[in-house]
């Protein structure tokens, strides 16, 4: 039986990266305002590729591209944790799992499925953690059992996956002044979305954490019962 993982340190690394896509999330928006205010100035029909850079369009990118940077790491650190969270349960649950752990990673990438699997992974943690508790309530005495935050992470997840892919493609076909100022407005709405799907991503981390941890510390002390 492998090892159990300690969270701890990948959970505080997934919520760290998590805490830097909401920064550029927060700054991107104030950014995307300014650019917004620019592009209103100018005539509607005018097509933006044709006109100098300017001061708020440059920031608006550099910060574009220092979301994607942020995302990335985020995305590697928290698929990393989701990995080792869904392995864990081979350490300390009586029931078997009925997904591969390996499903934590790939599940985001395949077509179809990225819809449902991350979700039915997550899920299955939650479940089969929580019978722990419920089984073996000595050793979580005094310890307050951590909300349940799936349901709320995979509806925000959903929600700005596709809020910042709508607006990233009417940014992406934008020519004219009026069609990015509609992009750009997407994207604002898209960013404050975001960072109320990155809150909802921290609390579920916490939480399954949270909900691992009392029996992890078992499995390195002694076998699973």
């Amino acid at each position: 039986m492998p090892e159990a993982r300690e969270l701890t340190r990948r959970s505080n690394a997934a919520r760290a990266s998590l805490i830097a896509v909401g920064l550029t999330d927060a700054a991107a928006i104030p950014a995307g305002l300014a650019y917004a205010s620019y592009l209103e100035s100018l005539d509607p029909a005018a097509v933006v590729a044709d006109l100098e850079l300017v001061s708020s369009e440059l920031a608006y990118a550099l910060l574009g591209l220092a979301q994607v940077a942020a995302m990335i790491v985020a995305a590697v650190l928290f698929m990393r944790w989701f990995h080792f969270a869904h392995r864990n349960l081979q350490n300390f649950c009586e029931r078997p799992a009925a997904y591969d752990s390996r499903w934590a990673i790939w599940g985001f990438f395949v077509p179809i499925l990225n819809l449902i699997r991350p979700h039915a992974l997550m899920r299955e943690i939650w479940t089969l953690t929580s019978s722990r508790w419920q089984a073996d309530p000595s050793r979580v005495a005094g310890l307050t059992r951590p909300s349940d935050r799936v349901n709320l992470w995979w509806g925000f997840f959903v929600a700005t996956t596709v809020l910042g892919n709508a607006a990233g493609r009417a940014d992406w076909r934008a020519t004219t002044a009026q069609e990015s100022l509609w992009a750009t407005w997407g994207l604002i709405f898209a960013n404050a979305f975001d960072i109320a799907a990155v809150l909802a991503a921290m609390a579920l981390v916490r939480s399954v954490s949270e909900l691992q941890r009392p029996f992890m510390s078992h499995v390195q002390s002694g076998p699973a019962a």
